[in-house]
């Protein structure tokens, strides 16, 4: 199966005495997610989209399903907060799908990617809105993945 691990888009800062759950993407963030689109478009498209309920992460979804046609859903398991086990079983659940993009947050994406690639213990670094392209059997077996690739728009950053 064909997965796509996607990073939330550039957030704003949180303001004083607001919850970090609310950070919408600054413009940057909407241009990332809006590239990332096209470039799913342009490849293999996700058959399905799923991406956790924290705002910037439904703003970069939104911003990517602009591009392709495929169902868009929340995600619970998908929040900050969550464990690389939790990415894991949702990947498992939809693996029948074939093709899934999953928009999510940091530490958990990152261990997850590792986890898939290299086994229990290792990380792969995901910067905001970028794109980790994954390999791996519907089993969706820790260790066993292959990273294709990694794609962000780059600004120079």
């Amino acid at each position: 199966m064909r997965l796509y691990v996607i990073r939330h888009g550039k957030a704003h800062p949180a303001p004083s005495g607001h919850t970090d759950d609310l950070r919408p993407l600054t413009d940057r963030g909407w241009r990332q997610a809006r590239w990332l689109g096209r470039s799913l478009a342009a490849d293999q498209p996700p058959l399905l989209l799923l991406h956790s309920p924290i705002l910037r992460a439904v703003e970069t979804a939104s911003a990517i399903a602009e591009s392709i046609d495929c169902p868009a859903a929340v995600e619970p398991m998908l929040a900050t907060g969550r464990r690389p086990s939790d990415v894991l079983e949702v990947v498992r659940r939809n693996a029948s799908v074939g093709v899934l993009a999953l928009v999510g947050h940091n530490p958990h994406f990152e261990d997850f990617t590792g986890l898939m690639c290299q086994g229990i213990g290792a990380s792969a670094r995901l910067r905001t809105g970028e794109m980790a392209v994954l390999e791996c059997s519907p089993a969706a077996e820790p260790g066993k993945a292959r990273l294709l690739e990694l794609r962000r728009l780059d600004e120079s950053d």
